[in-house]
């Protein structure tokens, strides 16, 4: 049966008068219904719209024929608000009214919401046509007509309402992820649809929430609260732990369409960051840091300058601050290129950056230093960017272990970071990409990118119960009397532990450079 063409059955046949279901005095109508306690009229729908009120009110009975499941898909499976489609309409004075609208052509029953603004409601054959989360494919609602969800691409390619863009050119992927990406060329994607459904879980998808896979437990969903990044954190470790994606079966450690792999580089402390996060030692977890974060204190270190974006950011590693792991040899200093360390330690006594790096003007540490080491260059240190009262760290050396000649005192923080490599030299590799190849590569032509050490070079930002969250690889210990630290593992082991150090003659067996003064002495 029609009326004015409209077929009378289904959901939008079943809007007829309950009387004062909701109302108050006066005219049965949106404007007498009691708003629910959260404030939204629409958290109010299924005190009507609901068997146990009147089965033809109830989205989930009311199909129609031809047309079982349709609500249920959308509702049950999908987990859709009625606002998506009956957009506005519960705040019509037609709403309630006492009257049936099926029949009058001036009353709008289905209307898109933002997330589809193109969306057409065709009501001579009951179909929606243009409709983004449809990929634009038109449905009509009163036949055995299904469909299925496109590649994750037919609709994330462009920005959805406040959604962001995702995929394709400008999208959040088409920076730097490390999730899926080709390491050929940092900026060029290679996402599938398989690949976001590793993370996505996609029982309820387009029901507002960020549901994600638990990695260790495929009968769980972890739900990503926006307002809380910490919310984030239990996926972000069931997968870079020691089984990785473990529900991905045979790919646990590789389970994207690249070749990237958890352990391997330059994916090397992939799959040991849970172990490292869970170290009674970890200071960053103690202090309420978490995996995703602005990069502000007590929020986290992942994310895209400044805002929480875990499928790119501009920034290496996935950070939310700039972090520079390929400093080249011969540049000065910046404090830019420490810029997520220090924005964090700009407040925190002892640890920031005029601490770290800071000298006592006119000390024995205030010098400028040009070394000749056995390179094809020399190395140059100084002068310290920043004037303290005195050395406030403990990591220095008066007893000139590095290097026979110079002075015998050094700011050893400072000495790592300024220091400059006029000619071919592996300093440190970030991910182990470069020439570890000891001295062949140092006096190669072709010796390959090796940069200067950086914060991360040393310290393990996601946990150590070593001194100063350095490497428990490194194996840095104190002595009893704490005068003297002493770095543990021969330079031979390094290039084989996360941090990748790859200068050859730095900490070697045949150089006694291993220890350093844990009480600056002679200021």
């Amino acid at each position: 049966m029609k009326i004015s063409g409209v077929p009378l059955f289904g959901l939008l046949a079943a809007v007829i008068f309950i009387s004062g279901c909701g109302s108050g005095t006066g005219p049965d109508s949106i404007s007498s219904k009691s708003v629910s306690p959260s404030g939204s009229i629409m958290a109010d729908c299924t005190l009507c719209h609901a068997s146990e009120k009147s089965p033809s009110l109830d989205p989930l009975v009311t199909n129609g024929e031809g047309t079982s499941g349709k609500h249920d898909i959308h509702v049950q499976t999908r987990g859709i608000n009625c606002e998506k489609c009956h957009y506005g309409y519960s705040d019509k004075k037609t709403h309630m009214d006492g009257k049936l609208e099926i029949g009058d052509p001036s009353v709008v029953l289905v209307n898109f919401d933002d997330t589809n603004p193109s969306g057409k409601w065709i009501n001579d054959t009951g179909s929606c046509a243009s409709l983004t989360c449809h990929g634009g494919t038109t449905l009509a609602w009163y036949t055995t007509e299904t469909w299925t969800l496109p590649e994750c691409s037919a609709c994330h390619a462009s920005s959805i309402g406040t959604r962001r863009q995702v995929l394709g050119s400008g999208g959040d992927f088409d920076r730097e992820s490390h999730h899926v990406i080709d390491y050929g060329n940092r900026t060029n994607e290679i996402v599938k649809s398989s690949d976001c459904r590793v993370c996505h879980n996609m029982d309820r998808h387009m029901n507002g929430e960020v549901r994600l896979n638990d990695k260790d437990d495929s009968s769980r969903v972890v739900l990503y609260n926006p307002s809380d990044p910490s919310s984030l954190e239990p996926f972000c470790l069931s997968c870079h732990d020691s089984d990785g994606a473990a529900v991905e079966g045979a790919d646990a450690l590789s389970p994207f369409s690249d070749t990237n792999t958890l352990g391997v580089i330059p994916n090397g402390a992939g799959n040991k960051i849970a172990g490292y996060w869970d170290s009674p030692g970890n200071v960053h977890k103690t202090d309420g840091l978490t995996c995703a974060g602005t990069g502000e204190p007590g929020t986290g270190c992942h994310g895209n300058s400044g805002t929480i974006n875990m499928h790119g950011s501009s920034n290496y590693g996935l950070l939310s601050g700039n972090m520079n792991f390929q400093i080249d040899a011969n540049a000065d200093y910046n404090e830019n290129d420490y810029k997520l360390c220090f924005s964090c330690h700009a407040n925190y006594s002892g640890i920031t950056k005029e601490d770290i790096l800071g000298v006592k003007e006119g000390g024995n540490y205030d010098y400028v230093l040009t070394l000749n080491p056995p390179f094809s260059g020399p190395l140059v240190f100084g002068p310290p960017p920043y004037y303290t009262g005195g050395i406030r760290t403990k990591f220095t050396d008066s007893d000139a272990n590095i290097h026979d000649d110079g002075p015998n005192k050094y700011q050893l923080h400072w000495f790592h970071l300024s220091m400059r490599v006029h000619g071919d030299g592996d300093v440190w590799l970030y991910r182990g990409q470069g020439n570890p190849s000891g001295c062949t590569g140092c006096h190669s032509s072709t010796a390959s990118s090796g940069k200067k050490a950086s914060c991360t070079a040393c310290h393990n930002v996601h946990g150590s119960n070593s001194p100063g969250m350095t490497y428990d690889e490194l194996n840095i210990t104190h002595n009893a009397e704490e005068t003297t630290g002493f770095l543990g593992i021969p330079r031979d082991d390094l290039v084989n532990s996360p941090m990748y150090c790859g200068l050859s003659e730095c900490h070697s067996s045949t150089i006694g450079n291993n220890n350093y003064i844990f009480n600056p002495t002679g200021e």
